[in-house]
């Protein structure tokens, strides 16, 4: 379906995958992303539910998240997804 398996890239019990270059789909080639796969009792996982689910509940603490994400990009540019990291 388009996806190279790129081993756990250091979080025990998750899979990632990325995009392996040939067209397979129109929306999917165009869309930098990153794609995951654990199980649901994996520690990674819960953790990122934890934090979506923070945010979801504190707005103040979403806006300055929010914030500090657009001050990065504002530094390193909208295209620069190693200066993000």
């Amino acid at each position: 379906i388009g996806y190279k398996h790129e081993g756990d890239k250091g979080i025990t019990g998750r899979q990632a995958f990325c995009r392996d270059g040939t067209v397979h789909n129109k929306i999917l080639d165009t869309i930098d992303h990153h794609l995951y796969v654990c199980s649901v009792d994996n520690e990674e996982y819960q953790r990122h539910i934890l934090f979506r689910n923070y945010l979801r509940t504190h707005t103040q603490a979403r806006d300055r998240y929010n914030q500090i994400k657009e001050e990065i990009l504002a530094n390193v540019g909208s295209d620069n997804r190693a200066g993000y990291d």
